[in-house]
């Protein structure tokens, strides 16, 4: 792409009285950066780092208005003592040349305190089993709505330019609208005026307190039967308009629910490209004196120019993207896109992690969320020459990693072409997009001057006897020996053409390997059964991924059996509560297990005393997923060369989170070095 064909994405704009030097913007999305609900220097450089990047405006994640809303990493707005942190942030993100947004809210009944409880609308769960919430009283609807404008005043008076007031994604505000969540009998419920009454209440008491120009997240669709459609919302945003000086409309989808709809909110790589861009065309068309903003699985600028070129919206949101790479625009508009690294919308490391209430992290840019603890890491004492053994994503990284900090790197694998287990995976259906992660880190592996030998198996004896100054081994794992009459996932993956039309898949992952594989068979015409001793389907997946995953195999007609088991003699499905279901004659029984580290070179490496450095990384360490291989990539190819002293230990080197309970150094999540270990 070059330069002139972004002519969209780079056009200046105006959202009221501020001006935007281009079209992109990074939505709001919740990082648990915070220390005790304020602000931390983590958010602060993660926000400014791609403020630094070129994109024009950027949008806190959502600022809670009362401790009702509490979530333990998330950010309250309504401490006096939190103003000093915003106040840092706005003037270190307009020092970077981005203006700055807030995103306002209350979460309702999907976050609360162990005080207060959570509060929404009426007394029902966001999702089956779930915890009751308190259904608000009139004076507690009172309080939230001076807390709105309070809170909304005050980060516009510590350097904020705007704020977007959220009505959408299930919040609070959403679920007063919604006639699914509100089912309150009196003035703030019932009829389409009453479940309106308490947004409008909010917006009329923020915009008696500020004239910056304040804007409204909404969802255009619930996704949900007899929720809140197309329709109604433009009904709503109609109403708003004519009453407030709304400065935009953002425009998103979904409901925070146990269902379908919450996958959308954060589509990952089995659906496409910028999938529901006809949201906001529809509310562009309606107002056009209002900029529309569009969001939701823009990959690349290529797909923002064409959002705007198509009419659809004003802006364009990018948020996984600009964490996969925060210099997105500036690399495109300096003659570095080749330089780009993408987003592969795998939600591993960003909602996977959310969901476990940690910080999140990315898959292709390890240094996500720690942009300072990086740049602290001491340069090399002495340039040196580096033997990188596997050349899959963790050695790839460990390989430019190396290179880049000055060293010789060799980097040998022992399979035809680079790209290790992803391989295999990029084949699957609905992973399809991982492919491109090994693609470009090739790329990038290719376009330095790192000595690569292919078809290369290297032994101890060879490393005992070559030059290298220190080893890093990124060999990765392998899957252990299928059960007498099965056959394991890579045979599987490998050769499917070679399966019964009946294939049974043992699930003891938990992973993506069973159900991608069985959305493969079945597009190959298989009929397909996954089986598994769990109480649940692929636990391992993040939620947000299963509530689409599972739709999409029952139209494959893949059948689930939990809390099953396959026969000894693979001729049944055996339930735990004692039923049987015989399998025909016809059948392959695939066996997915738990990988096996391939740590023999290390390990012989150790039994020989080999005495220079060797870091062990990514699943040679220990099989997890493609996060940590990357992470201790390009963290083995930082350290090579470092003395690791006491500077290392101070807390100068722990993030906000880590102070705050949990996590570990940079240096022990980095690497894991033999000879410390032996040492």
């Amino acid at each position: 792409m070059t330069f002139s064909s972004l002519a969209r994405v780079l056009a200046p704009m105006t959202i009221g009285n501020v001006e935007l030097k281009n079209r992109i913007f990074v939505p709001a999305h919740t990082t648990n950066y915070a220390v005790g609900n304020t602000i931390s220097q983590r958010n602060i450089d993660y926000l400014t780092r791609k403020a630094r990047g070129g994109a024009g405006l950027i949008f806190t994640e959502g600022i809670r208005v009362h401790p009702s809303s509490l979530r333990r990493f998330g950010l309250g707005g309504y401490s006096p003592e939190a103003m000093q942190g915003f106040e840092r942030l706005a003037e270190s993100v307009h020092e970077a040349g981005a203006k700055l947004f807030a995103q306002v809210l209350h979460t309702g009944r999907h976050d609360g305190s162990e005080w207060t409880g959570m509060w929404a609308p009426s007394a029902q769960p966001w999702s089956s089993g779930r915890e009751i919430p308190h259904s608000l009283r009139t004076s507690e609807i009172h309080l939230l709505t001076r807390a709105y404008g309070t809170v909304t005043k005050s980060l516009v008076d510590s350097g904020f330019d705007g704020a977007e007031i959220h009505l959408g994604h299930g919040h609070l505000l959403q679920q007063f609208l919604s006639p699914i969540t509100n089912t309150r009998t009196d003035a703030y419920g019932g009829s389409y005026g009453n479940r309106l009454r308490f947004p409008r209440e909010v917006l009329e008491g923020i915009f008696s307190v500020t004239d910056a120009p304040i804007g409204i997240r909404i969802s255009a669709d619930e996704m949900m039967a007899g929720g809140l459609a197309v329709d109604d919302m433009l009904q709503v945003c109609h109403d708003l308009v004519a009453e407030f000086p709304i400065a935009f409309l953002h425009v998103s989808h979904s409901a925070y629910v146990g269902e379908y709809s919450l996958s959308t909110q954060m589509a990952d790589m089995s659906f496409s490209t910028a999938p529901f861009m006809e949201y906001p065309r529809r509310f562009k068309h309606e107002f056009a004196g209002t900029p529309v903003l569009a969001v939701c699985r823009v990959d690349d600028l290529k797909t923002a120019e064409e959002v705007l070129s198509s009419d659809s919206a004003d802006m364009v949101g990018m948020a996984r993207a600009h964490i996969a790479d925060p210099d997105l625009v500036l690399k495109m508009t300096t003659g570095r896109a080749d330089q780009i690294r993408s987003c592969i919308s795998c939600n591993q490391a960003c909602v996977g992690r959310l969901e476990k209430t940690l910080p999140i992290r990315c898959v292709v840019n390890p240094e996500t969320g720690m942009e300072s603890e990086w740049s602290r890491i001491p340069k090399p004492s002495a340039h040196s020459t580096v033997l990188v053994v596997g050349g899959g994503p963790a050695g790839m990284e460990a390989a430019i990693a190396a290179h880049d900090r000055g060293h010789r790197v060799v980097l040998a694998e022992s399979s035809p072409t680079l790209g290790g287990q992803v391989r295999l995976v990029e084949r699957l259906s609905a992973r399809e997009r991982f492919g491109l992660l090994t693609r470009e880190l090739e790329r990038d592996v290719r376009s330095r001057n790192i000595e690569i030998h292919l078809d290369t198996t290297v032994t101890a004896t060879d490393i005992v006897s070559g030059d290298y100054d220190s080893v890093i081994v990124s060999t990765g794992s392998y899957p252990p020996p299928a059960d007498d009459g099965r056959i394991d996932a890579w045979k599987a993956i490998n050769d499917p053409d070679a399966l019964e039309p009946h294939v049974v898949i043992v699930d003891d992952d938990g992973g993506w390997a069973a159900p991608s594989l069985a959305l493969t068979l079945a597009q190959k015409g298989r009929t397909v059964d996954i089986v598994t001793t769990m109480d649940s389907a692929f636990p391992a997946i993040t939620v947000y991924s299963r509530l689409s995953l599972y739709p999409s195999l029952e139209k494959a007609g893949v059948a689930l059996h939990v809390l099953s088991n396959v026969s000894d003699d693979n001729s049944a499905i055996d339930k735990t509560l004692g039923t049987r279901i015989a399998l025909p004659a016809n059948t392959s029984v695939v066996s997915v297990r738990p990988q096996v580290a391939a740590d023999g070179l290390a390990r012989e490496l150790e039994t020989l005393s080999f005495s220079r450095p060797v870091h062990v990384v990514g699943d040679a360490y220990a099989p997890r997923s493609a996060m940590e291989a990357t992470f201790e990539g390009r963290g083995a190819g930082y350290l090579v060369g470092v003395a690791i002293g006491n500077e290392w230990n101070g807390p100068a080197l722990r993030t906000p989170y880590i102070e705050n309970g949990g996590g570990e150094l940079i240096t022990d999540l980095i690497t894991h070095d033999l000879a410390k270990a032996g040492s």
